[in-house]
C-alpha cells in the first residue's frame, strides 16, 4: 500500500535528511581532523596550524609510536585495568549505596541521601584534586593517585 505524500510530508522529509547529513558531517569531522594531524609533522601544525587535509605528508608520528610500543601498551594496560577496576567498584559502590538507601528502616537515610546528592553537584573541580594528590599526599605518576 502506498502512501501519497503531501506537500508538508515531502518538506518534512527533506529537512530530516539534511539535518541528519549535516549532524553526521559534523559527527565525522574530527575523526578527519586526526587522522590529518597525524599524518602531518609537528613543525606544520605548530606554524600554521591544525587542517583537514594534510599540508606536507609525514610519518614521523606513527614512527614515533612504533618506536614506543613498550609504552603505547604500558599506557593501554592502565586504560583497560582502570576501566575493568573502576567499573567494577563503582558498580558495587552504588549497588550497595542504592540497597542501603533503599531501606526504610535505615534511620540516616536522609542524611547520607543529601550529602551524596549535595557532593554530586557542588565538587571542588578537578584542579584542587590534582594539587591535594600530588602535592599534599604525594602521589603524583602512581597509580595510587588513580584510585
Amino acid at each position: 500500500m502506498k502512501i501519497k505524500k503531501t506537500a508538508s510530508m515531502r518538506l518534512f522529509e527533506v529537512l530530516a535528511i539534511t539535518f541528519i547529513t549535516v549532524t553526521a558531517i559534523f559527527c565525522v569531522l574530527p575523526f578527519v581532523l586526526i587522522v590529518s594531524s597525524s599524518l602531518t609533522s609537528n613543525q606544520t601544525i605548530i606554524k600554521e596550524g591544525y587542517s583537514l587535509w594534510p599540508r606536507d605528508l609525514s610519518l614521523e608520528s606513527y614512527r614515533t609510536i612504533f618506536q614506543n610500543a613498550a609504552g603505547i601498551l604500558r599506557a593501554y594496560g592502565v586504560t583497560i585495568y582502570c576501566t575493568v577496576i573502576g567499573t567494577g567498584i563503582g558498580l558495587i559502590m552504588n549497588a550497595a549505596a542504592g540497597y542501603v538507601l533503599s531501606r526504610k528502616e535505615f534511620r540516616y537515610r536522609n542524611v547520607v541521601s543529601f550529602l551524596i546528592y549535595f557532593t554530586t553537584i557542588f565538587g571542588g573541580g578537578m584542579i584542587p584534586w590534582y594539587y591535594m594528590y600530588s602535592g599534599v599526599l604525594g602521589l603524583k605518576g602512581t597509580m595510587a593517585v588513580l584510585w
